[in-house]
């Protein structure tokens, strides 16, 4: 579960305590990360120090990612999501 999502644009936030500096919880917060990646979401993850101390740079950074390319989505082939002939 992550603490944000905006399906749309296939994008999933986080915001990050001090909890996450916990090796199982990096290792959970990881497999997470990848598991959102294999199912084309974009993931974003932000301390809860900068949401308090520099909320403008983190709307910053999620504008960003929303104008950035999102890659393609791979195919459940395997191919990229493009045809091969």
């Amino acid at each position: 579960m992550f603490d944000f999502a905006c399906y749309g644009a296939r994008l999933l936030i986080e915001i990050d305590g001090s909890i996450h500096q916990c090796a199982d919880v990096k290792a959970n917060d990881k497999a997470k990360t990848i598991f959102a990646a294999t199912q084309g979401f974009r993931v974003l993850r932000f301390a809860n120090a900068d949401v308090w101390d520099r909320p403008a740079w983190v709307v910053a950074e999620v504008r960003a990612l929303l104008h950035a390319p999102h890659p393609p989505t791979p195919s459940p082939q395997g191919r990229g999501g493009e045809s091969q002939a």
